[in-house]
């Protein structure tokens, strides 16, 4: 604060900052909050780095982003464990129901070519250390493969209890009940042709300049949640295994009309619970976007800006 009268210019109190938020000293005695809706930088050490979700495969052939919040990691391939989301003692390992091939790296996505034929598995990587997970259905002769109409992966949680909510979300929870991690309702939806009439393009404007996809529910049931029968050692937190049965919209997968590829999102992501009051104005939006928002980010919005909402508070001059 002295500083900051002195100067007559505003003054960042850096032992405030966090990933997400500055605090900044005001000559008036008051402070200055400014505050993220993404991450703007990570830890590392005692230092902080800007966020790079970019992947690298490593030495040890895992695949990981350059700096993300909470630390996820990725199979190189050659293994039914498709990634692991985040610490030692709160983590969730996702596994899908067959070896992974060696996956197609560009910036933060990883894509899994031909894990069905004619489908792709896509994984993205966001700044927070969370993630998005897609299957990709390139033509109509995979769309009608059989092994497409149930789906089951297998999920281990460390130090969490998985819940599946009545509203279609799943919420991670650690052993206080704290809710650390969420994702969103399944869904799936076709890819949208170019607008050509007038009420085509308005529609997509509303969208930011996308057409307006079909869509479709996908059916998720959650089951398990027994305890791993394993050593474990002293200080270590407990593991539970748990299974994830998809069921793609049969209706949409044999729709003539639907214009490939599809997506089906069966939302097995989102990311850990660690800045949720940015969002507290925005009602129950926490465990994932809307269908327009979600094609949105696929198709368009890489790269946007990060929201931001600046808070102003007083206080009084020491």
């Amino acid at each position: 604060m002295t500083a900051a009268r002195t100067t007559g210019k505003r003054v960042e109190m850096t032992t405030l900052r966090t990933e997400t938020g500055e605090v900044f000293a005001n000559p008036d005695g008051t402070k200055t909050l400014e505050q993220h809706a993404v991450p703007v930088r990570v830890r590392r050490g005692s230092s902080w780095v800007a966020p790079d979700t970019t992947l690298h495969k490593l030495p040890d052939g895992t695949i990981r982003p350059a700096a993300t919040v909470t630390p996820i990691v990725l199979t190189g391939g050659g293994s039914t464990s498709l990634l692991t989301l985040g610490n030692p003692n709160a983590h969730i390992q996702l596994g899908w129901s067959g070896r992974l091939p060696t996956p197609v790296l560009a910036g933060d996505t990883a894509t899994y070519p031909n894990v069905l034929p004619g489908v792709d598995l896509q994984v993205q990587v966001y700044a927070d250390g969370g993630f998005s997970h897609l299957l990709v259905v390139r033509n109509r002769a995979a769309a009608v493969n059989p092994a497409l109409t149930s789906l089951s992966y297998p999920m281990t949680a460390t130090g969490l209890s998985l819940t599946r909510k009545p509203d279609g979300t799943t919420i991670a929870a650690d052993s206080s009940g704290k809710v650390v991690f969420s994702s969103a309702t399944p869904n799936m939806w076709d890819t949208p042709p170019a607008p050509t009439t007038a009420d085509q393009k308005a529609a997509a404007a509303a969208l930011g300049g996308l057409p307006a996809p079909r869509h479709a529910p996908v059916a998720l049931t959650l089951s398990g949640g027994g305890l791993v029968k394993q050593a474990v050692k002293a200080g270590t937190a407990p593991s539970r295994n748990y299974a994830f049965q998809v069921s793609p919209d049969k209706t949409m997968l044999t729709n003539p009309a639907a214009h490939f590829p599809l997506y089906i999102d069966p939302s097995l992501s989102g990311g850990m619970i660690r800045w949720l009051h940015v969002s507290n104005g925005m009602g129950n939006q926490s465990g994932g976007t809307t269908i327009a928002a979600t094609v949105a980010r696929r198709l368009a919005m890489h790269g946007a800006a990060p929201a931001t909402s600046i808070g102003r508070c007083s206080s009084s001059p020491p």
